[in-house]
């Protein structure tokens, strides 16, 4: 659909678009996108048509155009950019739609942090030993940086980096296993995650239980030793969990989330 930046319109024939009918128009002209995305008809980094050349194809007016490509952008599979080389281009599927019904899941009180702990119990221990199982040389280097950059948040008193410490040690894990799904569930477990416990500061008791506790997954990694690490990320999900339980209770928080 893109040659040198500039969209194309297809030939009659070959268009993965058709003039539409319908009350919802906007919800047409979305599906007629999703479908030639999802169908290899259009592809990643593609530019759209304009929203004139879409209303011609379609034949729909441009401000249904417009909702439709609205409505793609808040669903992550469009980025629109401005300027002489702007338009609206298709993009990798984001995760952001699944970490926002989550969200909301959470607000209404649909799941809370306990279902939280118990996904992550369930889950990251065989995340771990299927890791350990995968684990050579060339992860070395990234998980000591794991742990060099979460003791720089301890002593430097960042509370972001001291839970989201880039790279992240959880996220890492999930990456060497190679499987995209468990990638994405990693993500979405720990962006919850992280946003409430930025919300209690850690004591340095608490600060050494972490560190220890991410030093001994990485060791049980580096030795492939697939039933100590799942052991050992079993008992760190749960002592972390226990870390700022008590301490939301001594400092009479209620473990709300902020943003961080």
């Amino acid at each position: 659909m893109a040659e040198n930046g500039k969209s194309v319109i297809p030939a009659e024939a070959g268009t993965p678009f058709r003039r539409i009918k319908g009350q919802r128009l906007s919800g047409l002209v979305e599906k007629q996108i999703k479908d030639a995305f999802f169908t290899g008809q259009l592809h990643v980094g593609d530019k759209l048509p304009s929203d004139r050349e879409l209303a011609l194809l379609c034949g729909a007016s441009r401000p249904v155009i417009r909702e439709a490509l609205r409505s793609l952008e808040a669903k992550g599979l469009l980025t629109v950019k401005t300027g002489m080389r702007g338009g609206a281009f298709l993009t990798p599927i984001s995760s952001k739609p699944v970490m926002e019904s989550f969200q909301a899941m959470l607000s209404i009180g649909q799941l809370d942090h306990g279902d939280i702990l118990q996904a992550r119990l369930i889950i990251e221990p065989q995340v771990a030993a299927e890791a350990a199982r995968k684990y050579s040389a060339k992860y070395e280097a990234l998980l000591d940086e794991c742990s060099r950059v979460l003791e720089e948040g301890f002593k430097t008193g960042d509370v972001f980096l001291e839970h989201n410490p880039n790279p992240n040690l959880h996220r890492v894990i999930a990456e060497m296993t190679g499987n995209p799904l468990i990638i994405l569930i990693m993500d979405i477990l720990m962006d919850k995650t992280v946003k409430r416990q930025a919300t209690v500061k850690l004591d340095a008791e608490a600060q050494h239980a972490v560190d220890a506790g991410h030093k001994d997954i990485i060791a049980a990694l580096k030795r492939n030793d697939w039933a100590a690490a799942e052991e050992t990320m079993k008992a760190h999900v749960l002592s972390v969990y226990t870390i700022h339980k008590t301490l939301e209770a001594k400092s009479g928080g209620a473990g709300k989330e902020q943003k961080p």
